[in-house]
C-alpha cells in the first residue's frame, strides 16, 4: 500500500471510529454527517467521498465479506451438498469476525436503538441472500443436477438463517464462533428431520 493508499485506510478509519462512537453515545437517528465530520476535522466532501450515506459506516466493511465469501464458494467441490459448501465458505469467514468482536457488539446496539437501522440491515440481508442463491445456481449449472430455483433458494435462505443465529448466539455469550456455525449446520442437515420426527406423536 502507498502512501497515498494508506491516508485514505487512514482517513476512513478515523470517519469510522468517530462515526461509531456518537452513534453509541447519541443513537444513530441522533447524529449527523456534521458531527461526525466535525469531531475528524474533515469536510463533509471527504465523508462523502469515502460513503454515499449516514448508514453506509455500519456497512463498510459487509461487501468486502460477501465478496470473500462468494468467492470461497465458488471454490468448493462442485459435488459437494450445497449446504455443506455453504458452511465450509461461511467457516472460512469466522476467524474475520472473531478479530472483530468489540465493534460487531458495538454495531449490533447501535442496530438495536435504530428503526430504521433494522430496516437497512434485513434489506442488506435480502441482498446476501439473492448473492449466495445466484453462486449456488452457478454451481448447480456445473455439476448438472437440475436443483429447483425453490430448492437454492431454501438452501440460501437457511444458511443465512444459521450464519445470523450463530453470530447472535457468539454475540451474545462468547464461544467459539466456528463451533458455533459447524453446530447449526449439522442441526439444519442431519438433525432438523430427526427432530421433527421425535416430536410427532404417535397415533395409538
Amino acid at each position: 500500500m502507498g502512501l497515498r493508499e494508506r491516508k485514505k485506510e487512514k482517513t476512513r478509519q478515523a470517519l469510522e471510529s468517530a462515526a461509531l462512537k456518537l452513534f453509541a453515545e447519541k443513537g444513530f437517528d441522533g447524529t449527523t454527517v456534521d458531527e461526525i465530520v466535525e469531531a475528524c476535522d474533515v469536510s463533509q466532501r471527504t465523508f462523502f467521498r469515502y460513503y454515499g450515506a449516514k448508514e453506509d459506516v455500519l456497512f463498510a466493511d459487509g461487501d468486502e465479506r460477501l465478496e470473500e465469501l462468494l468467492a470461497e464458494l465458488r471454490r468448493r467441490p462442485a459435488d459437494e451438498l450445497p449446504l455443506r459448501a455453504v458452511q465450509a465458505a461461511f467457516l472460512s469467514t469466522t476467524d474475520e469476525y472473531a478479530q472483530d468482536r468489540e465493534r460487531l457488539m458495538l454495531r449490533s446496539r447501535i442496530f438495536d436503538g435504530s428503526s430504521s437501522l433494522r430496516s437497512h440491515k434485513f434489506e442488506r440481508q435480502q441482498s446476501w441472500e439473492e448473492a449466495v442463491t445466484a453462486v449456488l445456481r452457478e454451481r448447480d449449472l456445473q455439476r448438472g443436477s437440475g436443483a429447483s430455483a425453490l430448492e437454492l433458494r431454501l438452501v440460501s435462505g437457511a444458511s443465512m438463517a444459521c450464519l445470523r443465529a450463530a453470530l447472535h448466539e457468539w454475540l451474545e455469550t462468547g464461544g467459539d464462533l466456528a463451533a458455533l456455525v459447524s453446530d447449526g449446520f449439522d442441526y439444519l442437515i442431519d438433525g432438523l428431520a430427526t427432530h421433527d420426527v421425535e416430536r410427532v406423536p404417535t397415533i395409538a
